[in-house]
């Protein structure tokens, strides 16, 4: 039986949407925690597999070979391949460099479904907007809960900051911004401030530093764009001047409704409000790993310790920032990896894309890439900004 073109591009449709939803939303972890579903290597695996042959019908070969990020990612997968060899210790490395094909696949699904796909398409549109409610909702959801996700550890070891599904508070931000960097990317600038509060509500109750830093960044990028109405900045300033000067007050009556178990929220709104000094457990081990860290890379700067050495110097503690951790692993040459993977993406583009407001994304991703080690293994980060880039503007072919 053949497909006519027409709903077989309605079917590649319905996919893309749908498996960009279901790894933007973090599922695949998050059932992974719960015990309830396969790794999510085996996850990504499948979907591959799967766009592959939906895709692959009509699939112009030249164009996919000419786009830079597939040769970047050819180049990050045998450059790890090569450091597995240089590593102290191979089964970590081997770990690690899984992880990198598993990347390898996340960005080549991406280049085989997202150029079929109109980023002005309603279901897709429809898609981020479910993807940034749903995503909001869950961290509300655990926020009124603390217990509700107790197999969780990495978001039930951090209370009084709440995850979601995305499991770690760090991970919902960078999902959250890059969530709604895409819808602001298209978006009328009444939708634009609406998702902007609805991302903020969810912002506010993971309270990653660099989440909210990039919130404001991002903000103030789309109004200088257009993307949100002119008027919006003097809110921003009136309500932050209103925040800072009424800080007492608002410490105050937080204090009085924020449960026990959710105190280091109300410890970092007292930092943020220059009411105290931010000396949580977070903040601590940050500072401790990224000073072992430093050392680890001075002992062995030019070829650094191999793929994998981060997730075996300590227990459950990488470096919290990308650079270093390249640095760590693949030595100075690690400076390299993730700015390259932005510009090959935005390469990648189509002719006429925003690329202005790509670039503008790329720096705010390398604002967070240093507060996040492991943003190059998260389909949270990575579709969203590869859809930015690789959708065209017009219909699908």
């Amino acid at each position: 039986m053949r497909i006519s073109s027409s709903r077989l591009r309605v079917i590649r449709l319905l996919w893309t949407a749908l498996f960009s939803l279901f790894l933007i939303l973090n599922v695949d972890q998050f059932a992974y925690s719960a015990g309830a579903g396969p790794a999510p290597k085996f996850w990504m695996l499948g979907i591959f597999s799967l766009t592959l042959i939906m895709f692959l019908p009509g699939l112009k070969l030249g164009v996919l070979l000419s786009r830079p990020l597939l040769g970047w990612t050819a180049g990050y997968v045998l450059l790890s391949a090569a450091w597995v060899g240089h590593a102290d210790n191979l089964e970590s490395a081997i770990d690690g460099w899984m992880m990198v094909v598993t990347t390898g696949l996340l960005v080549v699904t991406a280049l085989l479904a997202y150029p079929s796909v109109a980023f002005r398409s309603r279901v897709w549109t429809a898609m981020l907007w479910a993807a940034l409610i749903l995503a909001v909702l869950s961290v509300v959801q655990e926020y009124s809960n603390p217990a509700a996700y107790v197999f969780a550890e990495a978001g039930q070891g951090i209370e009084g900051r709440a995850a979601g599904l995305f499991l770690n508070p760090n991970i919902a931000a960078q999902a959250l911004i890059m969530i709604l960097a895409c819808l602001m990317a298209h978006g009328s600038p009444r939708a634009n401030v609406i998702a902007l509060a609805l991302s903020a509500i969810g912002m506010l109750l993971t309270f990653s530093r660099g989440g909210i830093l990039a919130w404001v960044v991002l903000a103030v990028a789309a109004t200088a764009r257009g993307r949100l109405p002119k008027w919006f900045i003097l809110v921003l300033a009136t309500c932050a001047a209103l925040f800072f000067l009424m800080g007492d007050s608002i410490l105050e009556a937080l204090s009085a409704w924020i449960a026990p178990e959710n105190r280091n929220s109300l410890e970092r709104l007292a930092w943020l409000l220059g009411q105290g000094e931010l000396t949580d457990f977070s903040a601590g081990e940050r500072e401790a790993v990224a000073s072992f860290a430093w050392q680890q890379f001075l002992a062995s700067p030019v070829l650094g310790h191999g793929v994998g050495y981060m997730w075996v110097w300590t227990a459950d503690a990488g470096t919290h920032n990308l650079f270093l951790r390249f640095m760590v692993e693949y030595g100075t040459l690690g400076i390299l990896i993730f700015p390259l993977f932005l510009i090959a993406s935005v390469r990648s583009s189509v002719l006429g894309s925003d690329r202005a407001w790509m670039w503008f994304v790329a720096c705010i991703a390398v604002m967070l890439s240093m507060f996040s080690h492991n943003m190059m293994e998260q389909a949270t980060f990575l579709l969203p900004w590869l859809a930015l880039c690789l959708m065209p503007e017009g219909p699908s072919r």
